[in-house]
């Protein structure tokens, strides 16, 4: 049961957790009381807005598996109020991460209403993470399953750790500080709580382009964007614990463009699959290339896209230029990093 309901994608994907940075916390699958959820909400929403106006600066791991692939990453981050947060690799690792994120203020209460409005959200009782003490929220399913928990500083807010699991209990992303420096401020209360956004309520008719306001499995539209110079349009929905992106451009898909791609079936149509993580899915639909991002796992995934226009057959026209158009699809939203 999907309850009539953030935190979303990691910009830089992946870090096998070597260490044990935080503690791991329990939690009860008892009804959930009003008071409670409404207290972890508030946690979150402290979190956000400590996010937007605090300074800090560490080290995080991040972890992201698909089947038994794992990607990972060790990132220096640096972020100041009203700037990007930098994201770098660490010197211990070779992987490089996607460019900075932009943290807009706007996208944070909104996708906390969704994570809200999808999921039950319940204290987890105390624990540590980087040497700092952490309030533990849980996000869970309706059948008291845990689907998201959030690692929160205590004295700042600050998310420290987040871990997302998919519907059969399998561990999707984790990110961790292993060290983090806060520059000294109070712990202010978030100027407004979101309340929860109820799903299957909104306008579900799709915009002047077609995109629609929610695609199956709970996702959500939350942000649009159109690169500069170029017929390229995101699209990015999100359930508030993962997150999926659709881009679209005019034009074909040639055999070329398939390589490194498994074809799957998805309705009438064939869409191409590249496994890893995050999962890139690739067809053509209504004289467009579709190129989907997503950190939700393959079975939320194809369930999701299986909304969106396919071609019968796959569509061996002009070369649609998705190399290129990919390095302009921009950085992921990820206000809790």
């Amino acid at each position: 049961m999907v309850r009539p309901s953030r935190v979303v994608l990691l910009t830089g994907l992946g870090a096998l957790l070597l260490v044990a940075p935080c503690t791991a916390a329990g939690g009860a699958t008892a009804p959930l009381p009003a008071a409670e959820e409404a207290e972890a909400l508030a946690l979150l929403a402290v979190a956000a807005e400590a996010v937007q106006e605090r300074s800090w600066s560490g080290t995080q791991y991040v972890s992201s598996w698909h089947g038994t692939a794992v990607s990972s990453a060790v990132l220096d981050v640096q972020h100041t109020p009203g700037s990007r947060t930098q994201v770098r690799p660490s010197s211990t690792t070779a992987a490089v991460p996607g460019p900075a994120v932009d943290l807009p203020p706007t996208a944070d209460v909104q996708l906390l209403s969704l994570l809200a409005g999808h999921y039950l959200l319940a204290l987890g009782g105390r624990s540590t993470c980087a040497g700092r003490s952490a309030a533990v929220v849980e996000a869970r399913r309706g059948d008291g399953q845990v689907a998201g928990r959030f690692w929160l500083d205590r004295a700042s807010g600050l998310p420290l750790r987040r871990e997302v699991y998919d519907a059969a209990g399998r561990l999707l992303h984790s990110s961790a500080y292993v060290d983090l420096a806060v520059a000294p401020g109070p712990l202010r209360a978030p100027h407004a709580v979101p309340t929860a956004l109820p799903t299957g309520q909104q306008d579900t008719a799709p915009d002047a382009a077609g995109a629609p306001q929610e695609l199956p499995g709970g996702f959500t539209r939350f942000e649009e964007r159109a690169a500069t110079g170029a017929q390229l349009r995101q699209v990015a929905y999100s359930d508030g614990l993962s997150t999926l992106s659709v881009f679209r451009q005019p034009g074909g898909l040639g055999p070329e463009d398939r390589e490194g791609y498994l074809p799957q079936r998805v309705g009438e149509g064939t869409v191409w699959v590249h496994d890893g993580a995050p999962e890139q899915v690739v067809w053509t639909g209504a004289g467009e290339v579709f190129t989907v991002v997503s950190d939700a796992g393959p079975q939320a995934t194809l369930l999701a896209i299986s909304a969106l226009p396919r071609d019968p057959e796959p569509d061996t026209g002009l070369r649609a230029r998705l190399g290129r158009g990919l390095a302009r699809v921009g950085s992921w939203v990820n206000p809790f990093g």
